[in-house]
């Protein structure tokens, strides 16, 4: 495996630096955050020092950024004292830039405007500073309640505003869905028995994947992610699912994208060790991963969110998943989560 390899894993906020470089800007906007992820690609030796890049906690004050912070701690020998002011030639930067949890809402439309236009704002003058985006993935909760009229204000944003500070197309926006982007009162008496009949199953996994795997049988369970569904279409045209896995060529390396649903069984406010990404979605949305040469997994809940059952489906995105991005946790962290030096 390469050096570069190792696995880093977001809470959708902060990034780390190591080897081979990933770096971050953090800004963050009333309840928003927005960290811009580079990875950069080095075929020669990386460096020895470990390096996080973190935000102290935001001013109040909707629209006042906070000013990032720097530390370095050696790793097998001493960071050089007077680092290099340039990355090497060889060095081919990708940078993606990670929204969650936007809670897009009818009912607060008449007040948002100003913070997402600071937002905007922001984000234009972080690509100022940091160079071209190439890519833009919001990991879930990107509506309230799950309706088509607040997707409606988000695409209006992301494909506007968003996208012409961003410096990007609309095929240049990636999404996931989370808790919010279900529409409860969609749920039926038949999706709910449904979700409860799996759960029981001798082999729950197995059981999943037999209905997930048909587009008749999930039709029931995925009518609560129809509006999503239809709003994703927007940057993910032709898509039938609200899952999804694609590898684009970024700076001219294979990037494998993974879209994953950590919501389809949310029907509650009482998610918390209740979900299932399931073994099914990680092998259909992680085939021929291992031959990309950066692969990263989009969700939106933090692991603790899942049932025991899915510790299987937990293990294989961070063993094969360079960088894993989620939202909904409304705060900012970053961790290393996993070395293949071992």
């Amino acid at each position: 495996m390469d050096l570069w390899q190792r696995f880093v894993e977001f809470a959708g906020h902060a990034v780390t630096d190591f080897g081979v470089e990933i770096f971050g800007l953090l800004v963050a906007v009333g309840s928003f955050v927005i960290a811009v992820l580079t990875y950069k690609h080095q075929r020669a030796a990386p460096p020895l020092a470990s390096q996080t890049t973190t935000t102290a906690p935001a001013s109040s004050g909707a629209g006042e950024a906070a000013a990032p912070t720097t530390t370095t701690t050696p790793r097998t020998a001493p960071a050089p004292a007077e680092p290099p002011t340039a990355p090497p030639p060889d060095w081919r930067p990708v940078r993606v830039l990670h929204l969650s949890d936007l809670h897009f809402s009818a009912k607060t439309a008449w007040d948002s405007g100003t913070v997402l236009g600071r937002l905007a704002a922001d984000v234009a003058r972080l690509r100022a500073e940091v160079g071209e985006l190439h890519l833009v993935v919001v990991t879930g909760d990107i509506a309230n309640e799950g309706t088509a009229e607040e997707y409606a204000q988000a695409t209006t944003w992301l494909t506007g505003p968003l996208a012409t500070a961003a410096g990007v197309t609309s095929r240049q926006i990636r999404v996931v869905p989370g808790n919010h982007d279900v529409h409860r009162a969609s749920i039926t008496k038949a999706a709910s028995a449904l979700a409860k009949g799996l759960l029981a199953e001798d082999d729950p996994q197995q059981a999943i994947a037999e209905v997930l795997g048909s587009e008749q049988q999930r039709a029931p369970l995925l009518e609560r992610q129809a509006a999503f569904l239809r709003f994703a279409q927007t940057f993910h045209p032709g898509l039938s699912a609200p899952w999804w896995s694609e590898r684009p060529k970024l700076q001219g390396l294979t990037v494998h994208l993974a879209g994953f649903n950590s919501a389809w069984l949310s029907a509650s406010d009482n998610d918390r060790g209740n979900l299932v990404l399931s073994r099914w979605q990680c092998n259909e949305l992680l085939k021929g991963a291992d031959d990309a040469d950066l692969t990263i997994a989009l969700l939106h809940h933090p692991w603790d969110s899942l049932k025991e059952l899915d510790d299987e489906s937990q293990e294989a995105i961070r063993r094969r998943c360079g960088v894993i991005l989620h939202g909904h946790l409304h705060q900012q962290t970053a961790r290393l989560a996993g070395d293949p030096d071992r």
